[in-house]
C-alpha cells in the first residue's frame, strides 16, 4: 500500500510541468553562479575549502528555498484541483499519503541539492585548481551536508504551510518573506527591548545556523549553536507539519 502511494506521489511531482521547470532553475541557478564566482576569482579569492564552501552554501540557499516552493505547490495543487479526495480514496490511512508525499518531496529536494552542491564543488575546484581546496578543510564537509539536510526541513516546511495555508501564494510568501523581513524586523524589535537574547529562537536565523551562517564577521555568542539550532529548528518544522497534517 505505502509503495503503491509513493508511485503515486512521485508520478504527480514529476508530471506537472511547473514543479520540474522550477526545479530545473532552481538547480541551474546555482551551477552558474559558483561557477561564473570561481571563473572571476583573483589569485586570493577562495584560498581554502572552508572559504569555496561557504560560496556553495551561500548560493545553495537560494536553492533549496526554490525547491522549498515546488514542495509548496506540489501540496497546495492537491487543495486546488480537489484531487486530496482520490487520493483518501484509493489510500483510506490519510497517515500513509500524507507521509508518502513527505518522503517524495523531502528525499527529491535532498537528491537535487546534494547534486548541486557536488557538481558546483567539482566545478569551482577544477576552475580555481588550487591544492589548497579540500573537503577536509576546516568544516567544509560538515557544512556541505548540512545544506543537503536543511533542504529537507525546509521542503518538509514548504509541505506543512501548504497544508496549514491551503492556498499557494499565501503559503509561498510565508515561506520566502518570513526569514528575510519578518524575522529581520522582530529581531530589531527585540534588540530595542534589550531583549537580543529571543533572537536566536527565531525559526529560521536557529535553522540557517546549520550551515554555519552569521560566523562571518559576527558574534555567534547569543546564537544557538549549528547543532542545536538544527534540532531546534527541526523541531518547529515537525510541529507544523503535524498541525497541518
Amino acid at each position: 500500500m505505502f509503495a503503491g502511494a509513493l508511485r503515486a506521489e512521485w508520478i504527480k511531482l514529476t508530471t506537472i510541468r511547473s514543479h520540474f521547470v522550477l526545479a530545473i532553475v532552481a538547480v541551474a541557478f546555482s551551477f552558474l553562479v559558483v561557477l561564473l564566482t570561481a571563473n572571476a576569482a583573483s589569485d586570493f579569492d577562495f584560498a581554502t575549502g572552508e572559504d569555496l564552501a561557504d560560496l556553495v552554501v551561500g548560493v545553495g540557499l537560494v536553492t533549496i528555498m526554490l525547491l522549498a516552493v515546488v514542495s509548496v505547490l506540489a501540496t497546495t495543487g492537491e487543495f486546488t484541483y480537489n484531487t486530496l479526495r482520490p487520493t483518501f480514496a484509493a489510500i483510506p490511512n490519510r497517515w500513509s499519503a500524507l507521509a508518502a508525499k513527505l518522503v517524495i518531496n523531502v528525499v527529491t529536494n535532498m537528491v537535487l541539492t546534494a547534486i548541486t552542491v557536488i557538481v558546483g564543488w567539482v566545478g569551482a575546484s577544477a576552475i580555481l585548481d588550487r591544492s589548497t581546496i579540500t573537503l577536509s578543510d576546516g568544516g567544509a564537509r560538515g557544512q556541505l551536508m548540512a545544506l543537503v539536510l536543511l533542504s529537507g526541513l525546509l521542503s518538509m516546511l514548504g509541505m506543512a504551510l501548504a497544508m496549514l495555508m491551503r492556498n499557494s501564494a499565501a503559503a509561498i510568501a510565508i515561506l520566502l518573506l518570513w526569514p528575510f523581513v519578518v524575522e529581520s524586523l522582530l529581531a530589531g524589535f527585540f534588540s530595542v527591548l534589550g531583549q537580543e537574547g529571543l533572537v536566536k529562537f527565531l525559526p529560521y536565523i536557529a535553522g540557517f545556523r546549520m550551515v554555519n551562517l552569521f560566523d562571518e564577521g559576527s558574534d555567534t555568542s547569543d546564537l544557538l549553536s549549528p547543532t542545536v539550532g538544527g534540532i531546534y529548528f527541526a523541531c518547529v518544522v515537525i510541529g507544523l507539519w503535524l498541525l497541518g497534517a
